[in-house]
C-alpha cells in the first residue's frame, strides 16, 4: 500500500503544551454545536458514532484490512473513536455498524481510483497545535500529494461544505507544511488540501441492484495553496496562532 516507505512518527512522553485543532477551531468559528444533526434513514443512529465508525473502518481499509472480513473487531478499538462512542456501539452493532461498514466500503472502493494512499489517522503537531489527518494521499489527476479530511453527510441532499471544514482541512495542511520532522524525513509536502464529504444514500431511494456501490455519494471540495480562498483561511489561522503567542511563521508565503 505504501511503496512510499513513510512511516508514522515516534510518540514522546514529554511534550510542550499544546491545544488541540478543534480548541482552535472553536477560537476562529466559535463553539460547534451538533446537537441539532439529524440521523439517518430510519434508524435512528446517533449521528456521531455512525461518522465515528466509518472512519474507523476507512482507516481498517486504507491499512490493509480485506473488505470482505465482516467483523472489523480492531475498529472498535481503533483510537479514532471516542470513548463516549465505543460505549454506545454495543447495543447498537447490528444495524449502525452494518450501515457505516457499508459506506466504508463503498466510498473506499472510489477513492482508491482517485488517490495513491500513503497514510491515515496521521498525528501532527505543530506551532503548538496537535491533530490528526484523516488521510495523506496522491492525487491521481494531478500527481501531487494533497491532505484528505472526510466527512460524512447524513442528509440526503449535499450543500456544500462549511467554513468551519475548510479552516479545518487548510490547518491540517500547515501543520504538515511546518512540521520540520516530516520535512527533514519525506521531502514532500501538500500542495492541496480535499474537503471529502460522504453523503448517505437512503436505501428507500435506490433499488436492490444499485444500492451496494451507489451506498454513498462522494463531493471534493479542494483547496489550492495558493488560491485566494487559500490565502484568506491562512491569514486568519496564523493571526489567530499569534494572538495565542504560538508565533507560527507566515506559512506558505502568505504575511498575516
Amino acid at each position: 500500500m505504501n511503496k512510499y516507505h513513510i512511516s508514522k512518527p515516534k510518540t514522546h512522553s514529554k511534550q510542550l503544551q499544546t491545544i488541540s485543532v478543534s480548541a482552535l477551531l472553536n477560537l476562529i468559528c466559535g463553539v460547534y454545536d451538533n446537537s441539532k444533526k439529524k440521523g439517518i434513514s430510519s434508524h435512528s443512529h446517533d449521528s456521531a458514532t455512525f461518522g465515528a465508525l466509518v472512519h474507523a473502518i476507512l482507516d481498517r481499509l486504507i491499512n490493509g484490512d480485506d473488505p470482505s472480513d465482516r467483523n472489523y473487531s480492531r475498529v472498535l478499538f481503533s483510537s479514532s473513536i471516542p470513548s463516549s462512542s465505543k460505549a454506545l456501539i454495543p447495543s447498537k452493532s447490528s444495524s449502525l455498524f452494518e450501515d457505516a461498514k457499508l459506506v466504508a466500503v463503498s466510498a473506499f472502493d472510489r477513492l482508491s481510483q482517485k488517490y495513491e494512499f500513503v497514510l491515515s489517522e496521521y498525528s501532527v503537531s505543530t506551532y503548538g497545535v496537535r491533530g490528526t489527518i484523516d488521510l495523506i494521499a496522491f492525487d491521481r489527476e494531478s500527481g501531487g500529494l494533497v491532505v484528505v479530511d472526510f466527512k460524512t453527510n447524513l442528509h440526503s441532499n449535499y450543500r456544500g461544505v462549511s467554513m468551519r471544514s475548510c479552516y479545518q482541512t487548510m490547518i491540517y495542511a500547515m501543520l504538515l507544511h511546518g512540521n520540520e520532522v516530516w520535512r527533514k524525513r519525506h521531502h514532500v509536502l501538500p500542495e492541496c488540501s480535499h474537503v471529502v464529504t460522504l453523503t448517505w444514500n437512503q436505501p428507500s431511494k435506490l433499488n436492490n441492484d444499485q444500492f451496494g456501490h451507489n451506498s454513498v455519494s462522494i463531493n471534493t471540495h479542494r483547496i489550492g495553496f495558493y488560491s485566494e480562498e487559500a490565502v484568506q483561511l491562512q491569514s486568519k489561522i496564523t493571526s489567530t496562532l499569534r494572538n495565542l503567542a504560538h508565533l507560527p511563521p507566515a506559512p506558505l508565503g502568505v504575511n498575516a
